[in-house]
């Protein structure tokens, strides 16, 4: 059954558990031999997020992916923290998109595939101060998502949340009478790091379904 232009649609994550796995590799600060990490110098697993539930606006076909939701904040548990130590590989920060899910882009976000064929969502990592954000590329192999060198000081002891913006896409052809709510599907949505990703260790993001 198609959606009619103008109606509005929230989705639901109540239950959506995602996986984060966060490589927190070295940073280097040109002058003063400072690095950023993400806390615990290994890989660390977040469970679940969680936050508002967007309102999505669907409307009249588009010709390019066009916003139809704010950018709307998640929590992550357990929490996200980066710091800054002596080190020695750069304080950008990287992502790397799993082409499974990658369903186009718009002005440098990834967009990644959900429930339904024609609307997806961007998907980004920022500090709750909003001293940084870091949306994923639409790039299968490491992309710099965010210049930060010599800004140690935006990084240093602070926490971190997801952010999640809906798109709607030239495909979309209406929203299926069994679909209730929409959100991603399964699948590995890619790569972050804070630093060079030079290290072997991967950071993997695993995505879940909306139950």
């Amino acid at each position: 059954m198609a959606q009619r232009p103008g109606i509005t649609v929230s989705p639901r994550f109540n239950g959506f558990i995602i996986l984060f796995m966060f490589l927190t590799m070295n940073a280097f600060y040109a002058h003063a031999d400072i690095e950023c990490k993400f806390r615990f110098g290994d890989t660390q697993s977040i469970g679940d997020y969680n936050g508002a539930k967007p309102t999505l606006q669907i409307v009249d076909n588009v010709a390019v992916p066009t916003k139809i939701s704010s950018l709307y904040r998640l929590n992550l548990s357990p929490g996200l923290s980066s710091k800054c130590t002596i080190g020695k590989h750069g304080e950008n920060i990287f992502t790397l998109a799993d082409a499974s899910l990658l369903v186009g882009s718009i002005d440098g976000k990834a967009l990644f595939k959900t429930n339904v064929t024609g609307i997806a969502y961007a998907l980004a990592f920022g500090t709750v101060d909003n001293t940084a954000t870091a949306y994923f590329a639409p790039s299968t192999s490491w992309f710099l998502a965010l210049h930060m060198n010599d800004q140690d000081e935006l990084l240093d002891n602070r926490a971190w949340r997801a952010m999640v913006e809906f798109y709607q896409l030239p495909t979309f052809a209406g929203i299926p009478a069994n679909v209730v709510s929409i959100g991603p599907v399964g699948g590995t949505i890619g790569k972050i790091t804070i630093g060079d990703p030079v290290d072997p260790i991967q950071t993997i993001i695993p995505n879940r379904p909306l139950p």
